[in-house]
């Protein structure tokens, strides 16, 4: 059977040749990390050294672990419990900076699932000790165990921790707090925030409600005698029938929602294990600045319990080459999109979907979106295949159109897979991995294609298709949609096709297209 829709596999066709020409494929390379470049000698699969490497969690356990300076100076607690860094800190030192990039999902009492991410940095430098990025970091009501229903009312109580010192007998410290919230947020929803500093407890600010941003502060004198030690406590209250989605914004600042935007390509990979520890894996990602304001100071991490070593670097946008220098924050202009090149090493057995972090100083945390920003990451003990995945449509802007809402239209894949050989099963699915079901619809049917186009595997599509990899063997695939009657919103953030391969229960590619109905 051939692809009722032959552009789809003659953009695939495309796609496995640039593919190939870019990662200068060679024969005689075997498993993951064999010497296979990507884009001018940059290895895809084998990752680039970059000197001695920045600790993401290190092996510490979970709740009390560093960030990314010498010492434990931040922490972050939801609900009384530890989730990221130390509560309460120890204190920064002096000449030095504290990074902790966190995201972490936490159960309300209701059952709810909500993600609670943001990047805080301290800093105790020559002028003093402060928090030069505001604090800045967003709760995202994400649904429950059984779908992706409306929230019950739920109170999320946050704090964070920073510690530091100074010089000064007293000091004259601001407690300022903004909160914007997004436009679907019920009315009835509030947020507020209370401060204790070296022992002084500041007025509470708020509780402020939807819609819109608001901001208020205040400031007290308060004893030095050497030291800082401050917990912000934050009240988010999501009124019963939040949409999942539906998101506050809190730190010192009002700053606009949803400005910066972001998507990784591949999505998924694994990490099989080398001489002394696990291959490094990279992928690319792009950040994309729609204010009208410039975004600074930027930067891509893991959360910081993810154990292992994690890089980024900015790369040229029509080569993929990493350009500037490795780890080094940067500012994106408005109105315009900066790629990265980033690279992971695991320490640990692993498999998770990780919730890369793009923040910047003074905007609000991009939104992860499951199979769209994040990173689906397995290590594995034994050799296992890693197949880099990659989408085309007819239209060759990563949207599939499905022509009225019974309407058929079809795609192409095409993956290399440059670890070890194996069979996979790979699967059209309209839900990431591991996430709860979206039930689009839309019927998904897929086959394994020849040279010519034809489906071999099944010869007619099916639900899956089950294949024998060999390393740097090429397969390519034709997935079909097919409507059931019901019109499919533009929604390209999460109105997805994902196409996942397998082997066994364990992810090892996956590569996905947005879907409409027209």
């Amino acid at each position: 059977m051939r692809p009722k829709n032959a552009m789809a596999w003659s953009l695939a066709l495309g796609l496995i040749a640039a593919l190939c020409a870019s990662i200068g494929l060679a024969p005689r390379a075997n498993a993951q990390g064999g010497g296979i470049p990507f884009s001018g000698g940059v290895p895809f699969g084998t990752g680039v050294p970059f000197g001695g490497g920045v600790p993401f969690g290190g092996g510490v356990p979970f709740g009390t672990g560093v960030g990314f300076g010498s010492g434990a100076g931040v922490g972050v607690g939801v609900n009384g419990v530890c989730m990221a860094g130390k509560c309460p800190p120890d204190p920064t030192p002096i000449n030095s900076t504290e990074t902790l990039p966190y995201s972490f999902i936490v159960q309300a009492a209701s059952g709810d699932l909500f993600r609670v991410y943001g990047n805080i940095v301290a800093a105790d430098l020559n002028n003093g000790f402060s928090l030069p990025n505001g604090e800045i970091f967003a709760v995202t009501y994400l649904g429950n165990p059984s779908g992706n229903g409306p929230s019950q009312a739920d109170t999320l109580v946050i704090d964070n921790f920073v510690a530091g010192n100074t010089p000064a007998s007293t000091v004259n410290n601001t407690n300022p707090f903004g909160v914007t919230f997004s436009g679907n947020m019920p009315a009835g929803s509030s947020a507020k925030v209370s401060a204790v500093v070296n022992g002084v407890t500041f007025p509470v600010l708020g509780p402020f409600s939807p819609p819109g941003s608001h901001s208020d502060s205040t400031t007290m004198s308060v004893p030095g005698n050497g030291a800082v030690r401050a917990q912000s406590t934050y009240t988010a209250f999501f009124a019963a029938g939040s949409p999942v989605g539906a998101t506050m914004w809190l730190g010192f600042n009002v700053v606009p929602p949803g400005t910066m935007v972001s998507s990784i390509l591949p999505s998924a990979r694994t990490s099989s294990p080398s001489a002394t520890t696990f291959n490094t894996v990279t992928a690319f990602t792009s950040i994309i600045n729609t204010a009208q304001t410039d975004a600074k100071s930027c930067s891509v991490s893991m959360p910081w319990d993810t154990q292992g070593q994690f890089h980024f670097q900015t790369t040229d946008p029509a080569t993929n080459v990493p350009n500037g220098t490795a780890d080094i924050l940067v500012d994106i202009p408005a109105g315009k999109t900066q790629t990265f090149f980033f690279a992971a090493t695991p320490a640990s057995a692993f498999s998770t979907e990780i919730p890369i972090l793009f923040t910047c100083a003074n905007t609000t945390p991009v939104i992860t979106t499951a199979g769209l920003n994040t990173f689906l990451l397995t290590a594995s003990t034994t050799a296992i295949p890693d197949m880099l995945s990659i989408a085309a449509t007819p239209t060759g802007d990563g949207i599939l159109n499905i022509p009225g809402s019974s309407g058929i239209a079809a795609f192409g894949q095409a993956a290399i897979n440059i670890a070890a050989g194996a069979t996979v099963t790979v699967t059209p699915t309209d839900t990431p991995v591991g996430q709860a079901a979206r039930g689009l619809p839309v019927t998904l049917t897929i086959c394994q294609t020849n040279a010519s186009g034809a489906c071999i595997n099944p010869a007619t599509p099916a639900a899956s298709t089950t294949v024998s990899v060999a390393n740097n063997q090429i397969v390519t695939f034709s997935i079909f949609a097919k409507g059931q009657g019901q019109n499919i919103a533009f929604d390209p953030a999460n109105n997805r096709i994902f196409v996942v391969a397998k082997q066994g229960n364990t992810a090892v590619g996956e590569a996905s297209v947005a879907v409409r109905t027209q």
